[in-house]
């Protein structure tokens, strides 16, 4: 089973975020430790890789916080993040990747 979000601005929710039309997707892991899985598709070596690497080591602090109280419903998070250079057509071939 799996989930898909899309981040979005701050106060205008049906924009999406202006650094790249980032996808995250939570897919929950059939391994015996059971995950969540987060994947991200970002412009870390694009026009706005300084802002995006500033952004992910943030979800990177935040995941980790998370994990050291006890993950979600017991389940740790892993952040997944791929590089598709600020080419919307990139990260639309990863997504779509991750979608199978």
């Amino acid at each position: 089973m799996k989930h898909f979000f899309q981040l979005k601005t701050g106060n205008h929710p049906e924009k999406t975020n202006p650094w790249c039309a980032t996808t995250l997707v939570a897919a929950l892991s059939h391994s015996s430790q059971a995950q969540i899985l987060i994947g991200q598709t970002a412009g870390f070596t694009g026009a706005v890789g300084a802002g995006v690497k500033e952004t992910t080591d943030g979800a990177v602090l935040y995941v980790n916080s998370v994990n050291a109280k006890g993950g979600v419903g017991g389940q740790n998070l892993e952040l997944i993040s791929l590089d598709d250079k600020f080419d919307p057509q990139a990260g639309g071939r990863q997504r779509a990747q991750a979608d199978r």
